[in-house]
């Protein structure tokens, strides 16, 4: 099967992240799996990709520029399946198949509960548009198959595929000399997030929560984004700016978080919450915030904070941190947890998918 995926970028996010595994995975089990994105830019998951021999090609236009309509086009007459994930993307290709003659199936993948088009009466029916040239589309967590079909009023075929990972790229990192390299000793109790700088991620909240804990726990934030340098400045201004470290986009997340010792997700919403689910295979517990996605990816109560809570995050920290068997049990369940989503298993579900939605449309 000729399977092509199509997204904005390949910067160091969930999504993209899980294209590159989608793809890798889908190539190893005898596929011809390639990668398009739109925006140019070079990346860590474009050398990745490269280097497990997976196609890649790129437009080179930047993400927003409506020419990825004519320039996609070549790309889509050779597939079997057309995969596109995230917007603008959902909306090029739409566009892109009404000129193209091809006898390809078009899905996509939802990834989120919420986003700004949906707030608004005019992009909510463009959106509706935009889904109506698609023969099907995944959801990644039960709160996202709510959502579309919500969004999609019933007229798209919706199927539940949660997210993957690769469990074994977390499991077997080493942490060794992290901490010496980026300045830490020992004795420091390291949270860890890894997340865009963006509101949804709300990095706000754990630097509000160290000013409740000790001077010896300090945070990594792994990532960049358009809310970095606003974080930087919050970080000075609540006194906690050497107990932050912002390290950007790195390609040694599964070390980063062998080194750490709690994981958190404080997002105000989250469609899923894959860094959440490599923290756990990781073996590490993750804390995170109580929303609709992410909690049900967590499954475990005393895990989760309110959303924003700065102060009850702070307390799930001192408590994990106070009672060794107390964390030794929630590490345990979080790395039994994560084998929920192996990718794998996702990838297999979703060739099934694929077969599916060609079967069906065969049958128009």
């Amino acid at each position: 099967m000729r399977i092509l995926h199509v997204i904005n970028n390949l910067d160091s996010a969930g999504a993209e992240r899980l294209v590159v595994d989608f793809a890798k995975a889908q190539c190893d089990a005898g596929h011809e799996a390639s990668v398009l994105e739109l925006s140019g830019r070079r990346t860590p998951l474009c050398e990745e990709l490269e280097s497990a021999g997976v196609a890649l090609h790129t437009l080179g236009l930047g993400v927003y520029n409506p020419l990825c309509i004519l320039r996609a086009r070549r790309y889509l007459r050779y597939a079997d399946v057309v995969h596109v994930h995230l917007f603008p993307s959902q909306y090029w290709v739409a566009a892109a198949r009404m000129l193209t003659r091809t006898k390809a199936v078009f899905v996509t993948t939802e990834h989120n509960t919420d986003n700004v088009r949906c707030h608004y009466w005019l992009t909510t029916q463009t959106d509706r548009w935009m889904y109506r040239c698609y023969d099907a589309a995944t959801c990644i967590s039960p709160a996202v198959e709510e959502f579309m079909r919500e969004r999609t009023r019933g007229r798209l075929p919706l199927t539940l595929i949660e997210n993957g990972i690769s469990l074994q790229r977390f499991r077997t990192a080493r942490a060794e000399g992290v901490r010496e390299a980026l300045g830490l000793s020992a004795d420091v109790f390291l949270l860890i997030q890894v997340a865009r700088f963006r509101r949804q991620k709300n990095q706000d909240c754990v630097l509000r929560a160290l000013t409740h804990l000790p001077d010896d726990v300090h945070a990594l934030f792994v990532g960049d984004g358009p809310r970095l340098d606003e974080c930087r400045e919050l970080a000075e201004r609540l006194g906690v700016s050497e107990r932050a470290h912002f390290l950007g986009a790195r390609t040694d997340v599964p070390a980063l978080i062998q080194a750490s010792d709690i994981v958190v997700m404080s997002s105000h919403w989250e469609g899923f919450g894959l860094a959440a689910v490599e923290g756990m295979a990781a073996g590490k517990p993750a804390l995170a915030s109580r929303v609709e996605g992410l909690s049900q990816v967590v499954g475990n109560e005393d895990l989760l904070f309110n959303p924003d809570d700065d102060l009850q995050l702070s307390k799930k920290v001192v408590s994990l941190r106070a009672d060794s068997e107390t964390y030794a049990r929630a590490a345990e369940y979080c790395r039994a947890r994560a084998g929920l989503y192996d990718i794998a298993n996702t990838s297999r579900r979703l060739i099934k998918f694929y077969e599916d939605t060609i079967n069906k449309t065969q049958k128009r």
